[in-house]
């Protein structure tokens, strides 16, 4: 067949639908991990530039790209068993 079938589309919903809820739960628990370790350095550095969590949560959103490619390998291995 050309097009997919509706197996297909079902399995492939499937598989996207738990590859986007284990790529939030990694990064999402990264992101806790490296927090909770550098809680104090974040907090100095907050305070000395004056914006508090503005700064903390801007450092996080560009940090996002690097932790989503360490977690890659296990948010597919834990979407492929879902």
């Amino acid at each position: 067949m050309i097009g997919l079938d509706r197996l297909d589309r079902y399995v492939a919903r499937i598989f996207l639908g738990s590859w986007l809820a284990s790529t939030v739960l990694f990064v999402g628990l990264f992101g806790v991990v490296d927090f909770f370790s550098k809680v104090g350095e974040l907090i100095e550095h907050s305070n000395s530039a004056g914006a508090g969590l503005g700064v903390i949560g801007r450092m996080y959103l560009c940090r996002v790209p690097g932790i989503f490619v360490q977690v890659a390998p296990f948010v597919v291995l834990m979407s492929g068993l879902f």
